[in-house]
């Protein structure tokens, strides 16, 4: 996501913690991100927009039409005001209210697992806060090898694959940055 896009939609109404990664550009401004639990939409644009889709969602959130937030089933399409923000939870999924002790409460990069690695592994962090984050990986000389991510990250424990497949066996090292959090660790790669 660009930086101009990413400023426009923090500052937007319709943010609603809006997962910045991955995302479906439904039209000009109309963003649309898909999940286990749902979906949520984002509309910067000026205009209202009608989404239709093809799964029964109830609505649990949105800025504007607060009186729809009351779990009602969305079938077949519906209307996205401008400058708003919605959630919808798929019929089939269960939630409720966790405890915020699973929220981390501090930065963290864990060692990758497994380690040594053949050709993938995967490596564990936690943010405390909603921040942009950079991870990137690093050969023994210290030149960039690749950057696995360089997005905006909800609070949480997240998980990230490396695929090594194209590299030589060695020494790694692997850095996240995040605001003015940064750390690094190192990894064995052996074919």
């Amino acid at each position: 996501m660009d930086e101009a896009l990413f400023q426009k939609l923090k500052k937007a109404k319709g943010y609603l913690g809006f997962p910045l990664g991955k995302y479906q550009s439904l039209s000009d401004g109309v963003l649309r991100r898909d999940f286990d639990y749902g979906v949520v939409f984002c509309n910067l644009s000026p205009y209202d927009f009608n989404i239709s889709i093809s799964d029964t969602l109830k609505r649990i959130k949105g800025k504007q039409d607060t009186v729809a937030n009351n779990g009602a089933p969305v079938i077949g399409s519906f209307l996205l005001p401008k400058n708003d923000g919605i959630i919808l939870l798929r019929n089939n999924k269960l939630t409720g209210i966790g405890s915020e002790g699973n929220l981390p409460v501090r930065f963290a990069l864990y060692q990758n697992y497994p380690n040594p690695f053949n050709s993938s592994t995967k490596i564990k962090y936690s943010i405390p806060n909603s921040a942009k984050v950079s991870i990137k990986v690093y050969d023994v000389l210290g030149k960039e090898v690749t950057t696995l991510m360089n997005e905006f990250q909800n609070t949480g424990t997240h998980e990230i694959e490396f695929d090594a497949s194209k590299l030589s066996s060695g020494l790694y090292f692997y850095r996240i940055i995040s605001g003015i959090y940064s750390e690094t660790r190192k990894m064995i790669l052996l074919r």
